[in-house]
């Protein structure tokens, strides 16, 4: 009980130091605050006592036993706490989309549906936790060590996904260098152009040191997921960082790109090409290893946005191959065929196609049959392929 009490009492000191400081233009915080406070505890149990503050957070932890176990046991992480609006704002942004689809809101907390049946309004498991992990690193982190760089630090959050750290003195009110110190948390998007980023800041530098963690508090304004929990909640694509290219029938360098990386990449301004000189016979594949082996339910394609869309994939096959396999082997690879509709409307709209069964595979290759032209299918012998995402 004392300790609770010391650890109220300080955290109130805390909080009050930074409110003091607002601004009318906005949140301003104190440079000078820099104390870490003790908690006698792991992180899990630190989001837990903060009842009313993290709830959330705690609820999409508590559903990965693995998690759990990592936040409960010794360790040197950095952990930056979600606070509950963030969660809030995120469903609230889903569901409005949801209704839009004339479908049944979903929901974080488990009290309102039959967590038994997968159709009763719980979020997609695989994608909430490739989400809640982005916050979690296996080392330690603080401002002291971030403030050694200009441009942050590029590391590998709990599931391996691409994140940078920064740390970050904002302009004060008729000041350059007297403003508020934060840690800025950006999800990097699979890209290394910072205008694709999407970017969090701690509410202070101030921070929460427990057993095996420290904690950095998020800012009350952020929405859960980088502001792409929707879209990855109501159509959930698996992570691509990591993903190579290992093979090819043609590759193009030119102002979109080219390569099959381009296709990888999160930027629609760039695609995979073939050559358009000389170019190889129809069919014309590449293939990808995603590095371990990974469940599927099906892909969903962006053709090329610009232009006439020309050479955009009409018929194709999509193929998996597991970890260990023959590549060179036919037999070795499972083969499902899809066809788009050739409307010059729709085509450059990303498109989803579901497997009639769930694979598991550590490759894949995407083969093209035929491809548009204007509006009727055709063997021209050159395509493209501004993105491809594998479902779960």
């Amino acid at each position: 009980m004392k300790r609770q009490l010391f650890f109220l009492g300080t955290l109130l000191l805390l909080i009050a130091a930074v409110s003091s400081c607002n601004k009318a233009k906005g949140p301003y915080y104190n440079a000078t605050i820099t104390a870490t406070v003790q908690f006698n505890g792991t992180v899990l149990e630190y989001l837990e006592s903060q009842k009313g503050i993290y709830d959330s957070m705690v609820i999409v932890i508590r559903r990965y036993p693995d998690l759990v176990q990592k936040l409960s046991s010794p360790g040197a992480m950095t952990l930056f706490a979600i606070p509950n609006t963030a969660f809030e704002l995120a469903q609230k942004n889903f569901n409005r989309e949801r209704a839009k689809q004339d479908s049944v809101p979903l929901y974080f907390k488990p009290a309102a549906y039959n967590l038994n049946r997968p159709d009763s309004g719980m979020y997609h498991y695989e994608a909430l936790e490739d989400l809640i992990t982005r916050y979690i690193f296996d080392s330690v982190y603080n401002y002291d060590e971030l403030a050694k760089s200009t441009s942050g630090f590029p590391t590998h959050s709990l599931l391996g996904y691409q994140m940078n750290l920064m740390a970050v003195q904002q302009n004060a009110v008729g000041a350059t260098k007297d403003g508020p110190k934060v840690i800025e948390l950006s999800d990097m998007n699979n890209s290394i152009f910072r205008r694709y980023w999407k970017s969090a800041l701690t509410s202070t530098i101030a921070a929460v040191q427990t057993s095996n963690a420290l904690v950095h508090v998020l800012t009350q304004n952020h929405e859960f997921g980088f502001a792409s929990f929707t879209q990855k909640l109501l159509d959930p694509t698996i992570d691509r960082g990591g993903w190579v290219p290992i093979a090819w029938h043609s590759q193009y360098l030119g102002t979109w790109g080219g390569t099959v990386f381009h296709a990888l990449d999160n930027d629609y301004d760039t695609r995979w090409h073939t050559l358009t000189s000389n170019p190889p016979p129809l069919p014309i594949f590449f293939t990808v290893d995603m590095k371990s082996m990974t469940t599927i339910g099906g892909l969903t394609i962006k053709c090329r946005g610009d232009g006439g869309h020309d050479g955009s994939p009409v018929d194709f096959n999509i193929e998996f191959a597991p970890d260990g396999a023959n590549l060179s082997d036919s037999s070795s690879w499972t083969r499902f065929r899809f066809f788009y509709p050739p409307d010059a409307s729709t085509i450059m709209i990303p498109k989803r196609f579901n497997l009639d069964r769930k694979i598991t595979a550590r490759y894949f290759r995407f083969t093209v049959n035929q491809v548009f032209s204007g509006r009727l299918y055709t063997d021209r012998p050159y395509s493209n392929l501004d993105e491809i995402w594998m479902n779960y």
